[in-house]
């Protein structure tokens, strides 16, 4: 069910509207045919050969008409609809659990274990052994930065984003590398060379200069040094970036627009319930439920 509601939530949701309203056709479409396939189905298997053909949606004006008319209602309606699928899958297809407190050996042997996928065995060892190190320097843990790194990286530190903008283990940008000593350029070298002692040694030097002595004791908040140092310590609802087309808000997107009801459960844990629906601001608060979510999909794989 959770890959058809995905599906059909990124028909919705096209920022272009014609090929939002051929979207919202092809969901009204599958919609009738599941439909009538359905009543074909109830009146017994023994009749379903022959029934195929008149099960099939024809070509007829009525039928164009009745198309048109709900793909126009579903067009009308299709951020309320694609609230509903979000509603629906984050409380019942894929439910998502937030434990501020969870340092367990478990969910580090997971991230750890993910890094033999991408890294030989020195370079996994050199990588958990640097993150330990930076870890205690800055008053976290190897866990929160794991989280971040998976965000960033897919635990892969030689990785260099597609559009070129960014590299490495935390995605150093051109601008997060000034005073640094190194271009954005020299990064990507050394990514393609598979030289992990210097992609290790920037991120030390860019965490620490963030930080500035400060303690970054969740994913949050290293994730806020690594996205927005100055920000480091301000309240939930403080706004990161913004702005629908300025770059750092639009290659940063994915973070936005968690509008979140958190359930507390007895055995302590709070359970996020939440639509999805950019409204051209990233917060702290939606940065660590876009974490949240992120560590529930890799600790399930």
């Amino acid at each position: 069910m959770k890959p058809l509601s995905d599906a059909i939530q990124v028909l919705l949701t096209v920022p272009d509207p014609y090929v939002a309203f051929a979207g919202c056709v092809v969901v009204v479409v599958a919609l009738l045919q599941s439909l009538k396939l359905a009543r074909v189905a109830i009146r017994g298997l023994w009749w379903c050969v022959g029934m195929v053909r008149k099960a099939l949606l024809r070509l007829r004006w009525r039928t164009a008409v009745v198309v048109a008319l709900l793909s126009v209602c579903l067009m009308s309606f299709r951020f309320q609809v694609h609230d509903a699928l979000q509603l629906l899958e984050r409380n019942y297809f894929d439910p998502v659990y937030i434990d501020p407190s969870d340092t367990s050996a478990f969910a580090l042997s997971c991230y750890e274990n993910a890094l033999s996928r991408n890294l030989s065995e020195s370079e996994a060892e050199i990588v958990k052994q640097r993150t330990r190190q930076l870890a205690a320097r800055v008053g976290s843990t190897p866990l929160a930065i794991y989280e971040v790194a998976w965000s960033e990286c897919g635990l892969n530190p030689f990785t260099i984003r597609k559009d070129g903008l960014a590299a490495g283990w935390i995605q150093f940008t051109a601008a997060g590398l000034d005073g640094l000593s190194h271009s954005l350029d020299q990064v990507k070298q050394a990514c393609q060379r598979r030289d992990i002692g210097l992609i290790m040694d920037l991120t030390d030097a860019y965490i620490l200069r963030a930080a500035n002595g400060r303690n970054l004791p969740t994913s949050t908040d290293i994730y806020i040094a690594v996205f927005a140092p100055s920000f480091i310590g301000m309240p939930d609802n403080t706004v990161l970036y913004s702005g629908w087309s300025r770059p750092s808000y639009y290659l940063n997107i994915g973070l936005d627009g968690y509008t979140p009801t958190e359930k507390q459960l007895p055995d302590g844990r709070a359970k996020i319930v939440w639509v999805r629906r950019p409204d051209g601001k990233i917060t702290i608060h939606d940065m660590r439920l876009a974490l949240a979510a992120k560590r529930h999909g890799f600790l399930k794989q």
